[in-house]
């Protein structure tokens, strides 16, 4: 995880990173309002209701050959991201987030 990022999640209060931490099972009558956890290690039981699910940063972009243009970590670069950096790229996210929420909501 990059360092602003662990700076900025050490300064919110009510935020934890539990590492080595596996979901269990949704939890929840008619919508899901918390998932079950167990910490991989010790299989102390848990219950999260808010979640960010945060895998690591491996590129599994090697079976896009040529196609695209890579950086130097075999990420795939988008159009945004050439020119303009990172900034321009997660705002192509969160409209596509936006989009496909937008979509779902009006089905």
């Amino acid at each position: 995880m990059s360092e602003y990022l662990v700076a900025q999640i050490a300064r919110v209060a009510n935020m934890s990173v539990l590492l080595g931490t596996q979901v269990q099972e949704p939890l929840g009558n008619q919508a899901l309002e918390a998932v079950a956890v167990a910490d991989k290690q010790t299989g102390a039981p848990g219950v999260i209701r808010a979640l960010f699910v945060f895998i690591g940063v491996s590129s599994c972009a090697g079976w896009l050959g040529d196609l695209l243009d890579l950086d130097d970590h075999r990420f795939a670069m988008s159009a945004a991201a050439r020119p303009s950096g990172v900034a321009a790229a997660v705002g192509e996210g969160a409209m596509a987030i936006r989009l496909a929420v937008d979509r779902m909501q009006s089905k």
